[in-house]
Order: C-alpha cells, then structure tokens, then sequence
C-alpha cells in the first residue's frame, strides 16, 4: 500500500481527456477538483486531433500508457482515479491503465461516466470474463444508476461499488440568487423552453423543433432557445426554416460560462427528449438548480430520483405531440411551476454541487488510504441519496 505522509492530503492521479475538447467528464473534474480535500493531479488521456488517423490514435494510446507509468514511478502518486465511460475503446486504453497501476501497487477508483447498452450487451454475451479480469481488480467503482451496479455485481465484480451523480457547473451555481431578480422574473414571464445539448439526432433536436411548431398555436409567444453545437445544427436550422418557425426558435451556439448562464436564466421549461446513452445529464441538474422545469424521460441516472410531478415532468416519448402537450401543461399550470421549480432547486443544491459530488470521493480515497489490504470481498451497496443526507445546500447568502 502506498506509504503517506499523514500531515498532507493524498495526492490523486486523475485522467482526463484533453480540456479543450467538449464532455462531460472534463466538466466533472474542473469543477469537483477545487473541492476535493484530496489534491487532484491531472492527466491528460485520449485523443488530441478533431479526425485522427488510425496511427495517429494507436500512437496516442501507447503513449499515454507509457506517460502514466512514468508519472507514478516519478510522483508521489497515493490514488489513481480513472474516468472510462462503456464504451470498447475507452474500457481498453483504460483497463490497461488500470493494469499499471496495479501492477505497481497503486489503489484505483474508478468512476464509469458514460453507458453505452449496446458494450453492455456485448459484455454480458460475450467479455464478462475480461470485464471481471480488469476492472474486479478496481479497489472501488463509481456508477451513476443504481442499475448499473446491479450490472456489474452479474458480471462478477465484487468490490465496493457506489453510486453517485453528475455535477453542477459552478458558474450555474453562482447565479442561484439570481432567480428571484426582477429581470429574470420578467424574462420567464415568456414561454421559452431551453434545448441545451450536443445538436445531435439522438439527443431529440427535431422532435423538439416540432413540438415547438405544434405548440405555436396554443400559445402563440412560444420560443425554443437552442443551445449547443454539434453534427445536427445544420440540419436542426434547415427545419426551422421549412417549418417557419424563424420567430420561435433562436440557436445559440455552443454556451459556456456567463452564456450558459444567460440561456438558463431566460427559460422557464428544460426539454430534453434525449434517446443518447446518456450517464446523468448535467444539464438537466443545472436546470433544476436555477428552478426550470425539467421536461425529461427516466434516462439512466435520473431514474434513481426524478420523480414525476415532484422534481420535473418524466416523459418517455418523443413524440412532438406528446411534448407539446407536457410544455402546453407546465405552461399554463404556474402553481405546478411554482411548486416543481423550488423543490427542483433545493434537491439539486443539496445533492448536486461539487461540494456534495467531493465528499463522496474523498470519503472513498480516506477510506482506501486506512486500510492496509482493501477487502475486495466486502460489497457496499450504500446510495449516494442515503449515504449524503448531510450534503450542505450551498444557496448563496
């Protein structure tokens, strides 16, 4: 086990892809690794090109293989954190990480981001041995579904698996206070429902310009902001175009920070009729934490607390017709706005902040750092929603 200092925090291997490439994961990390007690040091992992060639990719992984071996030879390194999402290329170049972490006697954590059923199948058919020869050699494992624990528990991982969630951007987090300002208040006194995602098919891009151009004549002021860039967004404005809904429907581009911001703040509804695998979209959290309305199905992690009527309106169908109706129904019901908006925005600044999301890590890397053989054996099956019921709420004074 990795020798440590007990005056200073343990120092946290974390890979990352490279941070000027869009994703989830290295959103996760900019904004939980200030609030670790743990320090984080990152590694970049992945590819560096927009289109690389095959060698381009092949030379990569070598090379990320080799960089991390030298850097836990050469560091005072305690825990390794990885960040693979289920999908083949990233189990592998990760599984071999793993692997050299082991090797040289580093705990491991790893945190599986995205989840792709189709390698979930092909696991369970056909690699589970290969699954459970790698990653059951993970000291701990984060999911973000509680079902997804129940996957690899059949697939014959043993040690402790946690659930935990996505995390809200701290500049989303900021702006809280700002929700009850006149201005903001003023803004969502129009009916604008907000599309904040990659502008790809999966993600229901054109189901929701149709439900928009459905929702037009039963309110006439409705508008959808488009936030996002990605392989669709041709596509996406040539249908408002066909469709005239020019007046309706305002692209954004890709928001970040202020902007990201600025698009939450101006809408009343969050649609997202999403078919992607998705892990637990971040950007329904941040809508719930700046009180919209969440129009969204049960995909993957909000399946473990997003309760219809309660914290947002679950709809499983992308029929535009059927989300036009859910916007018709939030739209004219402000009390279920009302009531919908506050609940939404006190879970989320309980569960979802990076405060929260740290303290699940750091009380894992603690707990691997005390013991002298991590007892592989032993199955934790404890929630994030129960284990951190003591979570702060971090509303800004």
């Amino acid at each position: 086990m990795t020798s440590r200092s007990a005056d200073r925090p343990p120092r946290v291997l974390v890979t990352t892809p490279d941070p000027n490439r869009q994703g989830g994961v290295i959103a996760y990390w900019q904004s939980v690794a200030s609030s670790l007690t743990a320090v984080a040091i990152p590694f970049m992992v992945g590819r560096r090109q927009e289109r690389p060639t095959r060698f381009q990719r092949g030379a990569t992984v070598v090379w990320d293989w080799f960089g991390f071996a030298t850097t836990l030879v050469g560091s005072r390194i305690d825990v390794v954190q990885l960040n693979p999402s289920l999908d083949p290329r990233s189990l592998v170049r990760d599984g071999a990480l793993l692997l050299i972490a082991k090797a040289m006697k580093k705990p491991v954590v790893v945190l599986i981001h995205g989840w792709m059923e189709s390698t979930e199948r092909e696991i369970a058919n056909r690699y589970r041995w290969a699954f459970r020869a790698v990653y059951g050699r993970a000291d701990a494992i984060f999911v973000l579904h509680s079902r997804f624990r129940g996957v690899l528990r059949g697939w014959g991982c043993v040690q402790p698996i946690h659930t935990t969630t996505s995390v809200i951007d701290p500049a989303c987090l900021a702006a809280v206070g700002r929700v009850r300002d006149k201005d903001v208040v003023h803004a969502r006194m129009v009916p604008t429902v907000l599309f904040m995602a990659r502008i790809m098919e999966q993600k229901g891009i054109h189901q929701a310009i149709e439900a928009i151009g459905l929702a037009v004549p039963r309110i006439p002021d409705v508008r959808l902001l488009v936030a996002g860039d990605g392989p669709e967004l041709t596509a996406a404005r040539e249908h408002v175009q066909r469709a005239d809904l020019g007046g309706h429907v305002e692209f954004l581009g890709d928001v970040r920070g202020e902007k990201k911001v600025g698009a939450l703040l101006a809408s009343s509804i969050y649609l997202l009729p999403t078919k992607h695998p998705e892990g637990m979209p971040t950007t329904v959290l941040e809508a719930m934490a700046l009180s919209l309305i969440p129009i969204v199905p049960l995909t993957a992690g909000l399946a473990d607390f997003l309760e219809d009527g309660v914290l947002g309106v679950v709809e499983g169908s992308t029929d535009p017709r059927r989300l036009c109706a859910q916007i018709d129904r939030v739209w004219r019901d402000a009390e279920l706005r009302a009531r919908i908006g506050l609940t939404a925005q006190e879970y989320a600044l309980c569960h979802f902040t990076p405060l929260a999301v740290a303290r699940r890590l750091d009380r894992v890397y603690a707990e691997l750092l005390a013991r002298e053989d991590w007892p592989n054996s032993v199955i934790d099956d404890r929630d994030w929603f129960v284990m951190h019921d003591d979570s702060p709420n971090l509303l800004p004074s």
